[in-house]
Parts: C-alpha cells; sequence; structure tokens
C-alpha cells in the first residue's frame, strides 16, 4: 500500500501553488517573464488538488462507513456460528467425530505424559 498523503503535506503544496500563482500575478509583466507561466494554470492545479481532496475525504468516510457495517455483519456471523457449533456438538458430543461434517472440530480429550511416583527416600 502506498504511502498516505499527510494534512501537512497537503497543507504545504496549495499554499506552495497559491504563493507562485501570487508571483506570476505581480511580475507577469516584467521583460523577459517566461510566457509559458500562467498564473491561470496554477490556480486551476491548486483547484483540481482542492477537488481530488474533497472527493477522496468523502469517499474514505464512506469507506469507513462501509466497513463499520461489514464488521458489524461479520461478528454477528460469527457469534451465530458459535451457538450453532455448541448445539451440533451437544447433539453429537463434544468429541464426536461426526462434527467434522459442519465444519466444527471435534473436542480432543488431552493425554499427556503419565508422571511417574517418586518413591520418598526413607529419612534417616
Amino acid at each position: 500500500m502506498p504511502k498516505l498523503l499527510t494534512s501537512r503535506e497537503y497543507d504545504t503544496l496549495t499554499q506552495r501553488l497559491e504563493r507562485m500563482a501570487d508571483g506570476i500575478s505581480k511580475h507577469k509583466t516584467e521583460k523577459n517573464f517566461p510566457s509559458h507561466i500562467k498564473e491561470e494554470d496554477i490556480r486551476g492545479k491548486r483547484k483540481e488538488l482542492e477537488d481530488s481532496r474533497s472527493k477522496y475525504e468523502a469517499l474514505a468516510q464512506q469507506a469507513s462507513k462501509a466497513y463499520d457495517e461489514y464488521k458489524k455483519h461479520f461478528d454477528i456471523c460469527n457469534r451465530e456460528l458459535a451457538k450453532y457449533d455448541d448445539t451440533i456438538r451437544g447433539f453429537y458430543g463434544k468429541s464426536s467425530p461426526m462434527v467434522n461434517d459442519f465444519g466444527t472440530k471435534p473436542f480432543t480429550i488431552p493425554v499427556g505424559r503419565i508422571k511417574k511416583s517418586r518413591d520418598k527416600e526413607p529419612s534417616a
């Protein structure tokens, strides 16, 4: 994922564009001033940047709302499925291999190593 632009970077760029346009407006009548640099172009670029940012912020807000709705439904489905898992285990038995048919893992009975009892040495 690319690095997201910060508000600070946006503010800096819009201020630079504004200062550039102001400078062009102030100095465009000077002799030999570059004719390809136009104030309207710079102000137009700033307007396009502002419009793009507004569109991005609106879409980001919509995406956030859509994610919240998705997450809500995801959690509901997860809770419901857990209830169904419990019901199936209750019906067939917690460790029955039959629950595999429902996509549920049967509970296993832990089998561990049996510890040997240590004989206590008689006290002297």
